[in-house]
């Protein structure tokens, strides 16, 4: 009964629409709803549903945000058919509104953490020499709710075809994100903006350990044109990214020696209320030597959920394209010795609405990110650097970097790819 009293002094100030301060009530009604599933109570969670169901809330952006976060929390903890209520609240409170959350991602607060999100991430990756030899590297800076924090990285020889990698849990006391600004901090690995506009990144894999300056190039490109894209789960997520970065600095290597470091990155920055892993997807991150960025990324079909395709193209102008459609053909396949999962090697892709066609093939057939642990929770998946050959050309045509999860069969692709020369 407790436990109810606290629940509805909560939904009561919720219902009423009070403004959302510093320390929000909102905040405090998601983190006990995580405590009460925690605990196996299900009542409370359950009655708060119901007043979900009956209560239309106010149409504010941070009612909104309320909603996708009890509905993240839902999902998390495997709730799936009080998630499922939710979300059908969700579905017909816009169908009502246009309230969206919109407002304009804004540089450098949107740098920073977004402490009320379910989920968010900071990811870098790039092609670069570290002394003379041709490296990959990535590093991904998790942060979910309530207080989760991890880093994946690896480290990739592309001459030599090494491959080390980490992914390691962070406690809440050794992990630190700061907000209106970029300064995130989890054990010894680091980014931070300087002054001068550039990324300060510094991050050790298996005692290789590089300081890193990062300059864009660029505009920062606002994926979808607005920032803005619809996840699986019918909830949505702020994503952004920097697909050309000057990249110099020094590597310090086992053996003590200091090397220099200089190439390209791209950074991509996502945030919102969805259940990082949730569905699968693939993603590649492109850079054409003619100075065209892709930014491509599909959500695997599943039951109840038809599959979803998003490709932003940013042209050397600087000009942005945004399609809904590509044609994936997953052409050479890889099984882990380590997960025994499925990986694709190489596709055919197309763009539609571009007419581009491209070859993508992996620069080393070994960049898994296994898990590690028992209670390392996200699965293995294959993320590297990887050579774009555009259709018609026998050359190397750009670099890049793919991610994407396991399958459990090769699989073809659902639409017809263009007959090639």
């Amino acid at each position: 009964m407790a436990h109810l009293k606290t629940l509805l002094a909560l939904g009561i100030v919720v219902l009423l629409g009070c403004p959302v301060m510093a320390s929000s009530p909102h905040d405090g009604l998601v983190e006990y709803l995580d405590g009460c599933l925690a605990r196996g109570d299900r009542q409370v969670v359950q009655e708060m549903v119901r007043s979900l169901e009956a209560t239309p809330l106010p149409a504010t952006p941070s009612h909104e945000a309320l909603i996708e976060s009890i509905h993240g929390v839902l999902s998390l903890r495997g709730e799936e058919t009080l998630a499922g209520r939710v979300l059908r609240v969700r579905r017909a409170r816009l169908a009502r509104t246009f309230v969206r959350g919109l407002e304009p991602i804004v540089f450098p607060l949107d740098h920073g953490a977004h402490n009320r999100c379910l989920s968010e991430w900071w990811y870098f990756n790039g092609h670069v020499t570290v002394g003379g030899e041709r490296h990959g590297y990535m590093i991904t800076f998790f942060k979910v709710f309530p207080k989760l924090n991890f880093v994946h990285a690896a480290l990739t020889n592309l001459d030599t075809r090494e491959h080390v990698f980490h992914r390691t849990f962070h406690s809440p006391k050794a992990a630190a994100a700061a907000t209106g600004r970029l300064d995130v901090r989890f054990g010894k690995d680091s980014v931070r903006e300087e002054p001068d506009g550039r990324f300060r990144l510094c991050f050790t894999v298996k005692g290789r350990r590089l300081d890193l300056l990062l300059r864009p190039q660029r505009a920062p490109m606002m994926v979808n044109g607005n920032g803005l894209i619809d996840m699986p789960e019918g909830t949505t997520s702020r994503y952004y990214s920097f697909t050309r970065l000057e990249t110099v600095g020094t590597a310090v290597w086992p053996d003590g020696s200091t090397r220099p470091v200089e190439g390209r990155s791209w950074a991509d920055h996502q945030w919102g209320n969805f259940v990082a892993f949730f569905r699968p997807w693939d993603w590649f991150g492109l850079q054409l030597d003619d100075g065209t960025d892709y930014n491509i990324f599909e959500f695997r079909p599943g039951v109840g959920f038809a599959g979803r395709c998003h490709v932003n193209v940013l042209g050397p102008d600087g000009r942005l394209e945004v399609f809904e459609k590509i044609a994936m053909a997953r052409t050479s396949w890889w099984k882990s010795p380590v997960s025994h999962d499925l990986f694709v090697t190489s596709w055919a892709l197309h763009v539609p609405g571009s007419g581009e066609s491209f070859t993508v093939t992996t620069q080393v057939v070994d960049q898994e990110m296994p898990r590690t642990a028992w209670y390392d929770l996200p699965p293995a998946y294959w993320e590297g650097a990887v050579n774009v050959v555009r259709s018609g050309s026998t050359t190397v045509s750009g670099v890049g970097f793919s991610e994407h999860f396991p399958y459990r069969r090769p699989v073809r692709t659902r639409r017809p790819l263009p007959a090639t020369n």
